[in-house]
């Protein structure tokens, strides 16, 4: 079956360089990790059932990875992966990164265009003891 052999041949391939391990591919498919490990090494052929199942997990993965980078996901963490895959499909899953350094490029202002540091309010969005405080 050309298709099966497609899958495993890129699974042999692709995993390896995405860092990404078979039992977390076969938990996703809901299949033995034994039993995907024996379908990549050529021991045993994949079915077309578990060639679909296979296909349709990694495909998914592979763009929960695209949807996430630059972070790295657990690949351990097979039920928040599949949860992730979940919202990814219905459309809910946000993914937001931030530079934790870019609050000390800003440019203090006090003119219209940046009211914050006037109104009382650090660049870093944090209360700097002028808001807020019952003290003194």
């Amino acid at each position: 079956m050309p298709g099966a052999l497609d899958i495993v041949s890129r699974l042999r391939t692709e995993l390896p360089a995405a860092k990404v391990p078979i039992s977390t591919v076969a938990s996703l498919a809901n299949l033995s990790g034994s039993k995907v490990t024996a379908y990549v090494n050529g021991v045993l052929a994949c079915g077309a059932e578990h060639n679909i199942r296979l296909n349709d997990v990694w495909r998914d993965l592979q763009n929960l990875i695209r949807a996430v980078d630059p972070l790295i996901l657990d690949y351990r963490r097979v039920d928040a992966l599949r949860k992730a895959i979940k919202l990814m499909h219905a459309g809910r899953l946000h993914v937001s990164c931030f530079d934790p350094m870019a609050p000390t490029e800003w440019k203090q202002s006090t003119d219209e265009t940046n009211p914050l540091p006037a109104a009382g309010i650090s660049q870093t969005g944090y209360d700097d003891g002028k808001l807020g405080t019952t003290n003194g």
